[in-house]
């Protein structure tokens, strides 16, 4: 495995020069694994908050970080993704409020503003309380989100007033951490302690969780063949929604081709 420096340098596009800088504010940087923690959240970076830069043709081989995606502090390649990041990430989206690429306006801005809130839940929710009452969500509903989460009528837990409590984004985090498996089976929660405070469907959960492992295609795909294999039936939205076996295939093509 290629060292720290030289994945970002290669396949971020950081110069020696600002990776430097980034391992002053961050002392730890050079030391991370490269297959745990640079790897996942370079791909997060890329391709939830598309902050890579475009290529003007079909170019081979990995795309260098946009100037707002570089803004990103250094601090983040050491943040918890898979428990911390991500489901509030997908809560954001789930909400309506400012997320993927969104988080990138302004030199990254408001992704240095959720970073920060990640550290405790009630500060996360005093930032949902503040973006719903300062940003319009139809601003941030871009193209890739309408992609996967389709024409779903998603009901929100109370009305528009009423505010984020810990008790909500702690129920949707169990949600989340249960996985696409038990959301394709309907079995996120089971002895009902969750649903209570958030009323999140299991189609919700199998595209909000499919936003989140797109980053990871091959991972989709084993999920669809594992449902196959034990006889389950389909996850919903695979069969009806916005996914399907063919995404599957396609995904799976895309990971063989665009893998960091």
């Amino acid at each position: 495995m290629t060292s720290a420096r030289n994945y970002l340098r290669e396949y971020a596009g950081y110069s020696d020069e600002e990776i430097n800088d980034m391992q002053s504010f961050f002392p730890p940087l050079l030391d991370l694994d490269v297959k745990r923690h640079l790897r996942p959240k370079l791909r997060f970076i890329k391709y939830t908050l598309q902050g890579n830069i475009k290529p003007i043709h079909n170019g081979k081989g990995p795309q260098p970080l946009s100037d707002a995606a570089k803004s990103i502090p250094p601090q983040y390649f050491g943040s918890r993704m898979e428990k911390v990041l991500a489901p509030k990430h997908a809560f954001l989206m789930y909400m309506d409020l400012p997320h993927g690429p969104a988080l990138l306006e302004n030199d990254a801005s408001l992704f240095q503003d959720f970073l920060i809130s990640c550290r405790r839940t009630k500060s996360f929710c005093a930032l949902c309380n503040k973006w719903r009452k300062q940003y319009d969500y139809k601003d941030f509903d871009d193209d890739s989100t309408r992609n996967v989460m389709g024409e779903l009528d998603i009901p929100r837990d109370g009305n528009e007033d009423d505010t984020v409590t810990p008790k909500q984004v702690d129920a949707f985090e169990s949600l989340f951490l249960r996985g696409i498996m038990a959301a394709a089976r309907n079995e996120m929660d089971p002895l009902n302690q969750h649903l209570k405070h958030m009323n999140v469907t299991a189609d919700e959960m199998v595209n909000l969780l499919v936003r989140y492992v797109r980053v990871h295609c091959l991972f989709v795909c084993l999920c669809i063949c594992l449902c196959i294999c034990l006889k389950q039936e389909s996850p919903p939205g695979v069969i009806y929604g916005n996914l399907s076996y063919e995404y599957a295939h396609n995904s799976f093509q895309s990971f063989q081709k665009s893998r960091l």
